[in-house]
């Protein structure tokens, strides 16, 4: 069996001493404070009606005096204090103001980041498997009208389902190219991989994009393709 365990008792004696102490000190300060009451009551009583006068007078100016000594080092503490809540208040709205720095800090580099995470994700699906035989497609039409902007309108016209094809190559191009107008992909990267893809397109199927114009009535069909082709062939980027 278990003895039994018995808490120790806590140690009070600085608790003890501090409250002894504390005791001793307010009956000193009581007794001086008697004995001079008792020395002033004894001056006060052997006075006559002049000087007990001149005593009241002078009671009540030191009164005064003390008063205002008091209003001062009150006004002087108020000051201070307000002073101390103005650095505070001050501190804390540094603080306030250097964390919502931080969080739109926080929420600029977030926003990079999905850009850059989109970029490449635009970047990556023009080799991707899906885009293989559009791609094909649109080499074969090339070498079929020995890259003649004429002829080869002529040829997608003769081959829909070619045509088809380039149509989903131009559709890509040209929500790639909105979504850089918009900021949503960052156009400095994507210039390094599609500038030249973007001459090539331009300039080889441009007789068949004004005739999908001319089909729709649309004159601005894919306008923003057109637009950042001419933005990488001015500024290069």
């Amino acid at each position: 069996m278990h003895s039994p365990k018995f808490s120790e008792p806590v140690n009070q004696g600085g608790d003890i001493d501090e409250f002894a102490f504390t005791f001793k000190v307010n009956i000193r300060i009581g007794a001086i404070a008697l004995i001079i009451a008792g020395a002033l009551t004894g001056i006060y009583s052997q006075l006559n009606d002049k000087q007990r006068e001149v005593a009241n007078f002078g009671t009540t100016a030191l009164g005064v005096c003390i008063a205002g000594a008091s209003a001062v080092h009150a006004y002087r503490g108020l000051i201070r204090s307000a002073k101390v809540q103005e650095r505070e208040i001050r501190a804390s709205r540094e603080e306030i103001a250097a964390s919502r720095q931080e969080r739109i800090s926080e929420r600029e580099n977030e926003a990079k980041i999905r850009i850059l995470d989109r970029t490449i994700d635009y970047i990556s699906r023009w080799n991707h498997p899906d885009f293989s035989s559009s791609r094909a497609t649109m080499k074969k039409a090339l070498l079929e009208s020995n890259k003649q902007n004429s002829k080869l309108a002529t040829y997608l016209d003769q081959h829909p389902d070619q045509a088809q094809d380039v149509v989903s190559v131009l559709n890509f191009l040209e929500e790639l190219s909105f979504l850089t107008h918009e900021g949503d992909l960052d156009k400095e990267k994507l210039a390094t991989f599609y500038r030249g893809i973007f001459d090539m397109v331009y300039s080889e199927f441009f007789q068949f994009i004004q005739s999908r114009r001319e089909e729709k009535n649309r004159e601005k069909l894919y306008e923003h393709f057109e637009k950042l082709h001419q933005e990488w062939q001015v500024n290069g980027r």
